[in-house]
């Protein structure tokens, strides 16, 4: 068989039979021309200062040694770039330390925006319901704005009411009755603390029965709809009748237990 013959075999076919180079010959046509060459001599130059270990140690420049490290090295470099850029977005990402959420906990960002999504707006699924007035806290960022939200929709009546000061009735002085009524039926203390969760600003009432509680002991309590388990603080403790209490008693959860000094 005659060398051009044996050039027209495929592109693998003359890869493995061919000598040193024969890997450029990009166009799979059996030889490797100018352009091929030009492209050929500027890869293995990229390689042959880091190569020079290996020519020393052989006395020839080997082909196979220098195609497997630039193999390695094109991996290496690619892995450690993609493992580079894949954290990139933790630099830029919403500072979530208000809610003691850090980014460092998680692999990618779909899971800390939405780890930070839960802890951000937690307290949506403890709020005082307000659907009987058309007040939903998924329409607000925060408990302060839902709250007033839903305070001035409760008592919106108020300012339509017909006016009774001729009778020496007032809407405000009728709602207190009412609380009066109310308390005289049930003359429980009921005993509140406040607890400063990682996620707020703001402590939130919790009821126990528990009279050894302290301000600054660490506590359990249950969040959310799920009544995940989240450490909080003691920050403030009260006792109430039904009249005064902050938050309403049949809404307000019990703290799990007290976290042991160490």
């Amino acid at each position: 068989m005659s060398k051009k013959e044996e050039k027209k075999g495929g592109f693998w076919d003359n890869f493995i039979n061919r000598p040193f180079g024969g890997m450029f010959d990009l166009n799979g046509d059996g030889r490797e021309d100018l352009g091929e060459q030009w492209i050929a001599h500027k890869t293995l130059k990229l390689f042959e200062d880091s190569d020079e270990d290996d020519e020393e140690d052989t006395g020839s420049h080997n082909y196979y040694s220098t195609a497997s490290y630039s193999n390695h090295y094109s991996t290496v470099s690619y892995s450690d770039s993609r493992a580079s850029r894949d954290y990139r977005w933790r630099e830029f990402c919403e500072d979530g330390s208000e809610y003691g959420v850090d980014p460092e906990d998680y692999e990618t960002e779909e899971e800390y925006e939405e780890a930070l999504e839960e802890a951000k707006y937690a307290w949506r699924e403890d709020a005082e319901d307000g659907s009987e007035y058309d007040v939903d806290p998924e329409d607000y960022e925060t408990e302060e704005e839902y709250m007033e939200a839903l305070e001035e929709a409760k008592y919106a009546w108020r300012e339509d009411a017909e006016d009774g000061s001729d009778y020496g009735v007032d809407p405000e002085e009728a709602l207190q009755k009412q609380q009066k009524l109310d308390f005289l039926e049930d003359k429980t203390i009921y005993t509140y603390c406040g607890v400063m969760l990682p996620f707020s600003d703001r402590p939130y009432s919790y009821r126990t029965d528990d009279d050894g509680l302290e301000i600054g002991d660490e506590v359990v309590v249950p969040v959310g709809e799920e009544d995940k388990e989240m450490n909080g603080i003691i920050v403030s403790i009260g006792r109430y009748a039904s009249i005064g209490v902050p938050f309403p008693v049949e809404k307000t959860k019990f703290i799990i237990r007290k976290v042991p000094a160490e």
